[in-house]
């Protein structure tokens, strides 16, 4: 047997001739450590770094093949449309404009940030967006119509949940496409402890008890599961985020299933799985969940690497997008603010799904007219005379006492569905939807689901 090389990698360097960085997987909940190989500034591979509290010794196959995807689509100029076409511009001439529309009376800013935002700048953005007085200022997970979750005592995932537990139960998560290296963790779990689950049909080693009709019936006690439950002294429920079941689950529905199970003398602790690192600190940071309610027909939309929200075109005068990559986003914009990637910045940070600061590592140069995130929002707020502040890492020991978000009202914005439920696992970034290595892994993965019609194996 051969050495196993990846196809995309196979004779393209030497060991000797590679530099290497340890940074963090940031199209991964968890963050998995990393190793990123360059050579010339290039970036070669990725491969996954041994951390036995996070992702041992693994990574998913969309953090191992994107790398393809990261220099195609890729935003190198700012950009205004002038319709139809496109403009590049200087930064100067983009951030004066900025500046005229921003600065006129009686105009709301709604702020929305994606799913690859680190903490530092949301930190930032949500200072520049109180700032401008509206205080509309979003994830794109906080705007999902389907996620009630306002329970106070919701904490972050952590990474020992292993060592103090005897059952865990999942709501409502295809754990192999949402998160594949908790999956893997939970696998080994499964061999010492019982793991079910309602909803979501999950991977093989968890028991599903049914549909969420049944979640209902087990909330009630009506349910088979509802004695067995009770005999387990130490609980651990993992709050999925697939909202596709049909049943919206909010914060009164679980303080009934606390109180119930509290009552049976069990200890119970409850998580919310995030979607991304990004939704981690939006929660950290308090992001709103409600419009807030204003008379103004002046409102300008800003995205902040968000492609998967949906808005009424005519409510907005304007829709600036500041990323990376063109996608929905770029395209859906009138002004595009080209930033670095977290593999081009420097001193960028955030939490992961259980609970830890990552840094991400500066791996190679951005394109010469690109500024990162951090920066273009500094000097946006330069430009405005606003007061831009150092962001510093907030105390570890504060997190948890953190509200998570719950369903914001809004009535011309909506998050698209491909977000709610993750039928391709393969394309659910940017960057990935750039990478020809995924496009094809999806087309085959998605007619496999047709010729052998095992698609309801995975979901």
């Amino acid at each position: 047997m051969g050495a196993l090389t990846s196809k995309p990698y196979a004779f393209r360097a030497r060991p000797w001739e590679l530099k290497s960085v340890f940074s963090f997987d940031f199209l991964d909940a968890l963050c998995a450590s990393i190793r990123i190989d360059l050579r010339s500034g290039n970036l070669l591979r990725i491969l996954p770094r041994i951390t036995p509290n996070k992702n041992e010794d693994w990574i998913n196959d969309r953090t191992r093949f994107f790398i393809d995807g990261l220099k195609r689509q890729r935003l190198a100029n700012p950009l205004i449309k002038t319709s139809p076409k496109w403009i590049n511009v200087s930064w100067k001439r983009a951030f004066n404009l900025l500046n005229i529309v921003f600065t006129k009376k009686r105009t709301v800013i709604d702020g929305i940030v994606g799913p690859m935002i680190p903490f530092s700048v949301q930190k930032i953005f949500k200072s520049f967006v109180s700032q401008t007085g509206s205080g509309n200022f979003f994830s794109e997970h906080s705007l999902e119509k389907a996620d009630l979750l306002t329970q106070p005592s919701l904490e972050l995932f952590p990474s020992d949940v292993e060592e103090d537990t005897e059952v865990v139960i999942v709501i409502n998560s295809n754990l192999r496409l949402e998160y594949p290296l908790l999956n893997v963790r939970l696998r080994k779990l499964a061999k010492k402890i019982p793991i079910f689950s309602f909803g979501i049909v999950n991977s093989s080693f968890v028991k599903n008890l049914g549909t969420m009709a049944s979640f209902n019936q087990f909330i009630k006690g009506k349910h088979k599961f509802s004695k067995l439950v009770s005999t387990f002294s130490k609980i651990t429920i993992l709050n999925g985020s697939s909202y596709n079941g049909g049943t919206q689950l909010n914060s009164l529905t679980f303080n009934v299933l606390l109180t119930q199970l509290t009552i049976s003398g069990s200890t119970v602790s409850l998580f919310h799985l995030a979607k991304n690192f990004s939704t981690m600190a939006s929660s950290i940071l308090n992001y709103k969940t409600k419009l807030k309610p204003t008379k103004s027909k002046e409102r300008i939309l800003y995205l902040l690497g968000a492609d998967n929200v949906k808005f009424t075109r005519n409510t907005y005068q304007l829709v600036v997008y500041q990323g990376d990559h063109g996608d929905k986003g770029a395209a859906s914009a009138n002004i595009v603010l080209p930033t670095e990637m977290l593999f081009e910045t420097k001193d960028a940070y955030s939490f992961s799904l259980d609970g830890s600061l990552v840094k991400f590592n500066f791996a190679y140069a951005a394109p010469f007219d690109v500024r990162s995130q951090y920066t273009t929002l500094f000097m946006l707020m330069k430009y405005m005379k606003f007061k831009p502040h150092k962001v510093t890492p907030s105390p570890f020991s504060n997190l948890f006492s953190t509200p998570f978000l719950s369903t914001s009202p809004f009535q011309f914005l909506k998050v698209s569905s491909t977000q709610q439920t993750m039928h391709n696992f393969y394309l659910n970034d940017v960057i990935s939807k750039s990478s020809p290595t995924l496009t094809l892994a999806s087309s085959r993965f998605s007619k496999s689901f047709e010729d052998d019609n095992i698609f309801s194996t995975y979901l």
